[in-house]
């Protein structure tokens, strides 16, 4: 089990709405320091006025995690000043509910390097240091959209699924190197934030849309247990198993549970930068 009482925990997208419950569930865990990393500066600042915990820490770093020189400028920052995270929350990331031909070449290389690129990024900065201490936690927040691709959302989905691919070659390599590292690949359907607050789900039942406190709560209690994945709704779990079946048989049970019009209830044509938003 993963211990978050005394650790340092970093956590990216700290100021949308899904990293503020990410902050608010930590800090029931005592953590001796709370790293909140965000965009939008404001929105740091507003986060952590709402936070309170009396054994904890709370620090606030301004990057832009699209730009490599700035994740390198942080990472280098909080190494020098003996600030390394134990625990290293991957929760940033943007969505463009545009299809391949409207995503411009701008948006498609932003979505990519704040979804994809940034976990590189932030990740090989602390890893070594993680190791030669023998502890530490990487936890990804990627997405539904990583494991089964929407219409409508193409650089989203295509960036989700290379997170997915990150975490799991991170999480074979420290397996082969016999790392007491741990990691956590968080993958939940879409969640009501104010990026989406209009989404639907045309089967709610068996594909509910999540609720931000719910999400942080369980991804919370994955990283003390040490789970290697997490996926919600559960009926996410049958995806490796779907994929076995013919492509149109496929299709056609995707359209039963109406993955694209779950996508097409977002408004479409939109970018949203990781602007302390989720």
């Amino acid at each position: 089990m993963s211990d978050i009482r005394g650790k340092t925990v970093l956590i990216t997208g700290a100021a949308g709405d899904l990293g503020r419950a990410l902050c608010r569930e930590l800090l029931t865990q005592n953590p001796a320091v709370l790293m909140l990393v965000d965009k939008n500066p404001r929105g740091l600042e507003d986060v952590k006025s709402g936070l309170s915990g009396k054994e904890t820490t709370i620090l606030t770093y301004h990057c832009d995690l699209s730009d490599h020189r700035q994740c390198s400028k942080l990472s280098g920052r909080l190494l020098a000043a003996n600030k390394q995270p134990h625990i290293l929350i991957h929760n940033a990331g943007i969505l463009s509910s545009k299809s391949f031909r409207e995503c411009t070449d701008e948006e498609i290389e932003h979505t990519f390097q704040v979804n994809a690129a940034a976990l590189f990024w932030l990740t090989r900065p602390f890893i070594t240091a993680m190791m030669e201490s023998g502890t530490g936690h990487i936890a990804t927040i990627a997405s539904a959209g990583g494991l089964i691709a929407s219409a409508g959302l193409g650089a989203y989905s295509a960036s989700k699924f290379a997170a997915v691919g990150f975490h799991e070659t991170l999480r074979r390599e420290l397996r082969r190197q016999k790392s007491p590292v741990k990691t956590t690949l968080v993958c939940p359907w879409y969640i009501r934030t104010a990026m989406v607050p209009q989404v639907k789900s045309a089967r709610p039942l068996l594909l509910p849309i999540l609720e931000a406190n719910d999400v942080a709560r369980k991804t919370i209690r994955a990283i003390l247990k040490n789970r290697p994945r997490l996926y919600m709704p559960p009926l996410l779990y049958t995806i490796p198993l779907l994929r076995i079946l013919p492509v149109a048989f496929l299709d056609r049970i995707l359209d039963w549970f109406g993955v694209d019009k779950a996508a097409e209830s977002i408004s479409p044509g939109q970018h949203h930068p990781s602007t302390g938003k989720d």
